[in-house]
């Protein structure tokens, strides 16, 4: 009798191990992501040096496809990494890393302004479950470098040395200035209505300023030499 249940324990113990045995997929790091506060995003602007750290946090090994799915402010779905046939191979506590290709952040999944991004690793098959990771993107929407030019702001000089100007004695109401780099890295961000910037100490190269009214938006192109 007591052989009897020492069996049934032991069967019950085999099945729940078996049940409870998974992979866990989860995203432990992403270099070359636009964060906010390092980085601006523009609506298709290619960004091809993004890299993906994914870990099995599970019990069991997985093997397969692992593609990397990621969601912006509108809460649709898109394909940041597609895996290729049985390209991930992963032992409990094994990572493995992606390189992306080039990923274009459209307008169609990101929305103007902030977004908080929710990235996850998704296996095609099998159930093996994942974690997702969430960071925050500020994004714009230009077509173009060229439409930074719609509501035109006056710059002088331009091109610049070591202080700008800029034409605001006519604008009402200014909520920010932001300056970005052609990376789309924040040089210069301010919420005072400040006419004079020092450029003294910046990289030559072209510039974009971006200023914010009640009265709208206000763009151009500055060139530091």
């Amino acid at each position: 009798m007591k052989a009897t249940r020492y069996h049934l324990l032991c069967l019950i113990l085999l099945l729940s191990q078996g049940l409870f045995a998974q992979s866990r997929l989860a995203i432990t790091s992403m270099t070359g992501f636009p964060i906010t506060g390092q980085d601006t995003v523009y609506n298709n602007i290619p960004y091809d040096s993004i890299v993906v750290t994914i870990k099995n946090t599970g019990n069991t090994g997985f093997s397969g496809e692992a593609d990397i799915l990621i969601r912006g402010g509108r809460g649709i779905t898109d394909t940041l990494f597609t895996d290729s046939v049985n390209g991930t191979q992963l032992a409990p506590n094994d990572s493995t890393t992606k390189f992306p290709p080039s990923y274009l952040f459209s307008s169609n999944y990101y929305l103007d302004g902030d977004n908080i991004v929710v990235v996850w690793p998704q296996a095609r098959f099998g159930a093996a479950t994942s974690d997702s990771t969430y960071l925050h993107v500020y994004f714009i929407t230009i077509q173009s470098i060229a439409e930074l030019k719609g509501r035109e702001l006056i710059i002088s000089p331009n091109p610049g040395t070591d202080f700008i100007r800029l034409g605001i004695s006519e604008i009402n109401q200014i909520e920010y200035v932001r300056i970005f780099n052609l990376s789309g890295g924040i040089v210069y961000s301010s919420k005072d209505a400040n006419e004079a910037i020092q450029v003294r100490t910046w990289t030559p190269g072209i510039y974009f300023i971006e200023l914010q009214s009640k009265s709208g938006i206000y763009k151009g192109r500055l060139l530091i030499q």
